[in-house]
């Protein structure tokens, strides 16, 4: 895998049933009766900016177009899109000039699977069902919202105070508590990234403004293990744990008052 090379098209397509198979491994009650479709931004963009993944509520209807073409459309569906290029650029600034092809491979195919189970975590957030097709204007606003997405170049420090608002707003307590049940699934069904030792990976809480993960897995207690086999719908429609709530409170008090702070400063000045 040269450093600033794409990955070959054949070999993503590949790759991606795989990720589907890890995909529904861990969400297997969720997704035992749905469509799940793993799409990367080769196909929808021919250049991208610095997002790594995103998950959409229709952006299977975004890429229908390009699923149908594959033969891949079977119906409406979660979807979860991976930037390739982007995460080939992380491997190649990351890794040691004198790692191999198949060494830097390896670390790409660790990285996106990081990605796409934070992405799942989103799915499950957001609900594995997906409702009636909405008119053709909508979806085409869907479209350009996904394709902005894609192309934007702006990370996680250039955010201005909206956006970081709108960043910390989507990664909410359902999503730092999916994610928890996603990661112990993964390391339990030997699906989590080999370099990766701790979900950090797929839940870098500081960039959202919230506590560590470790801190929300010590919270959270044993419940990822209690309830394996349970779906994620339902475990994030009942309680959580009473120090998981906690903590949540606790941060979400603390970025109200940050972003609250950002205003008024920004005010005065």
């Amino acid at each position: 895998m040269p450093a600033t090379q794409r990955m070959p098209g054949d070999y993503l397509v590949q790759f991606g049933e795989q990720l589907k198979v890890v995909c529904r491994d861990i969400a297997h009650v969720d997704l035992r009766d749905r469509n799940l479709y793993l799409i990367w931004s080769l196909y929808l963009a021919d250049e991208s900016g610095c997002i790594h993944g995103l998950q959409y509520r229709s952006l299977d209807l975004v890429a229908q177009e390009y699923l149908t073409s594959i033969g891949a459309w079977e119906g409406r569906g979660p979807a979860i899109l991976l930037n390739d290029e982007s995460l080939a650029k992380v491997v190649s600034r990351s890794t040691p000039p004198a790692w191999d092809d198949e060494q830097r491979r390896n670390r790409f195919e660790d990285l996106c699977t990081a990605i796409a189970l934070h992405e799942l975590a989103h799915v499950a957030d957001d609900g594995f069902s997906r409702g009636p097709v909405p008119p053709p204007r909508i979806v085409a606003q869907h479209k350009e919202c996904v394709m902005n997405c894609i192309s934007a170049e702006a990370s996680a420090e250039d955010l201005d105070d909206a956006a970081r608002k709108c960043e910390w707003i989507c990664h909410s307590d359902r999503w730092v508590r999916a994610s928890l049940h996603i990661h112990h699934r993964a390391v339990k069904y030997g699906h989590w990234p080999r370099v990766f030792f701790t979900p950090h990976a797929m839940a870098n809480n500081a960039q959202y403004g919230l506590s560590d993960i470790l801190a929300y897995d010590g919270a959270i207690g044993d419940e990822p293990s209690r309830r394996i086999d349970d779906s994620l719908t339902d475990i994030l429609a009942s309680e959580p744990p009473a120090a998981f709530t906690e903590l949540f409170k606790s941060d979400e008090a603390r970025r109200s008052a940050l972003i609250t702070s950002q205003i008024s400063a920004n005010v005065a000045a």
